[in-house]
């Protein structure tokens, strides 16, 4: 984004992109949003922000958290300098179809110009099953009893 004009141009420019129809992971997923900008004016800021909705909706009317579309914040990252940073979710995206939205908010006060990106991946998250926890939880009291009687018989 550039301003060319200035004071005369100065505002805010908020873009939603977002992605519908989303099958793949399904459950609880790991998601990883990278947040990056270069070339960033001094006194501009941008902020990124990653959402998802198990509902599969676009954003709609005042593009508001927790509106259609914006259910979920995964993460959001403010940049007043050029930098970047993945951080990791965690959600439970449900059985499908869902849509993941990013969200960039370029706040232009002067002269200048920035870019930015955001990149997403989902990866299925490993859940212990119940039977792999019942064997920790007697292997841990087995250990328990084991120590209780080697410590009466010291």
């Amino acid at each position: 984004m550039t301003n060319s004009a200035g004071d005369a141009n100065a505002g805010t420019l908020k873009v939603y992109v977002t992605s519908t129809n989303n099958t793949n992971p399904v459950g609880v997923t790991g998601i990883t949003s990278g947040f990056s900008t270069t070339n960033l004016t001094a006194g501009w800021s941008e902020a990124l922000a990653t959402y998802f909705d198990p509902a599969n909706l676009v954003p709609s009317g005042a593009g508001l958290p927790g509106s259609p579309g914006l259910v979920t914040l995964l993460d959001s990252q403010t940049f007043t300098t050029t930098g970047g940073v993945n951080k990791v979710s965690v959600a439970d995206v449900g059985a499908g179809p869902f849509s993941k939205t990013a969200v960039y908010t370029i706040t232009a006060p002067s002269f200048g110009g920035s870019s930015a990106a955001i990149s997403e991946t989902a990866t299925a998250v490993p859940i212990p099953e119940p039977g792999t926890l019942a064997l920790l939880g007697a292997a841990l009291a087995g250990l328990g009893i084991a120590a209780r009687r080697k410590r009466k018989a010291a």
